[in-house]
């Protein structure tokens, strides 16, 4: 019985687009009728409950991989500084389908592939929060993504990517005047509030959502490639 194909995307969790171009790789992986997980990678503590999550060895994350091994035929899609399964991907003699640092680079992969984003958004370089401080927004931006089949990228990465998608695809902007001739998905808030952005995005895709996710910031990142 032939396998199925996944595409398994490893990153650093602390990437600063991974929230971004997790959620584009899904949308390709499904038009492409392949899997879809993601792993990444971080500095682990040991505390309990920690928000990184369990420990390589503790977790038994290389048991994992060789579940993933073998019940599918695994290919590799490696976005920044990555190094926990780099023996394991040797090993397995899997194929790597791109080393990309950047979204553009990660973008014009999709698009050597013969897929092009509906439209390409962009979006805030930072979210800030009542009180001055930053608030992680980033990690429930994904159904636009996914559902959009959109590539997005922030303020700071814009003109790399629209490099890559050229003037053919459309652009629309979130919560940001850039670029101004951009069509306007929503205005920017005052200030960003979980609950307010969080339930925009619910009421916006809950006609093609099959359920309600709940979790932080740090849970969702974690699990965009189950919820997409």
């Amino acid at each position: 019985m032939k396998k199925p194909v996944l595409w398994l995307l490893a990153a650093p969790l602390d990437h600063p687009d991974i929230c971004y171009a997790a959620p584009a790789v899904a949308w390709a992986a499904e038009r492409s009728g392949v899997l879809f997980e993601c792993y990444l990678e971080s500095e682990r503590t040991g505390d309990l409950f920690a928000r990184t999550g369990s420990t390589v060895i503790g977790g038994h994350h290389h048991q994992q991989l060789k579940y993933l091994h073998a019940r599918c035929e695994v290919k590799v899609l490696l976005f920044g500084e990555t190094g926990v399964f780099t023996s394991s991907f040797e090993a397995f003699g899997d194929d790597i389908l791109v080393r990309a640092d950047t979204l553009a680079e990660l973008y014009a992969w999709i698009m050597e592939q013969g897929m092009n984003p509906s439209v390409c958004i962009c979006l805030p370089e930072r979210f800030t929060a009542a009180d001055g401080g930053s608030v992680d927004i980033a990690p429930y931006i994904y159904p636009e993504i996914f559902f959009r089949e959109a590539f997005a990228c922030t303020e700071k990465e814009w003109d790399a990517v629209r490099l890559v998608t050229g003037p053919e695809i459309p652009t629309c902007r979130l919560w940001t005047n850039i670029p101004a001739d951009a069509e306007c998905i929503a205005e920017k808030p005052e200030k960003y509030e979980y609950g307010e952005i969080t339930l925009w995005m619910a009421e916006r895709w809950k006609n093609r959502a099959k359920a309600l996710a709940f979790g932080d910031p740090a849970a969702v990142r974690s699990r965009i490639a189950a919820l997409c």
